[in-house]
């Protein structure tokens, strides 16, 4: 399980978001995502439910370009090499090249 906090467009936490060591592990945008929405258009909220699916589709990004299976350890690894913010955020915002090329060149 992985606490996943929300950030803004400005890379601060959004002030809906949980925080903290002991609840986050990494955050992701999730202000004003621009997605679908039912009537066959598009809209833009925010959450942590817009955050997290950008954690796990990088997880399946990782996946796909090396083409062999990730434990949690090494999906931690490479998902820690995030873009440091402040210390409630833990880790910091993801940063899919970043966390993709350390998956990449990881043995």
């Amino acid at each position: 399980m992985v606490g996943i906090a929300s950030t803004s467009n400005y890379d601060t936490r959004s002030s809906f978001s949980n925080f903290g060591s002991t609840d986050v592990w990494i955050a992701a945008p999730g202000e004003n995502i621009v997605s679908t929405y039912p009537g066959g258009t598009y809209a833009s909220s925010s959450g942590t439910s817009f955050s997290s699916p950008m954690v796990a589709g990088t997880v399946s990004l990782m996946l796909s370009a090396k083409q062999q299976p990730v434990n949690q350890s090494q999906a931690s690894k490479a998902l820690a090499n995030a873009q440091k913010l402040t210390p409630d955020l833990n880790q910091g915002r993801l940063d899919v090249y970043q966390a993709l090329s350390a998956w990449l060149s990881a043995r």
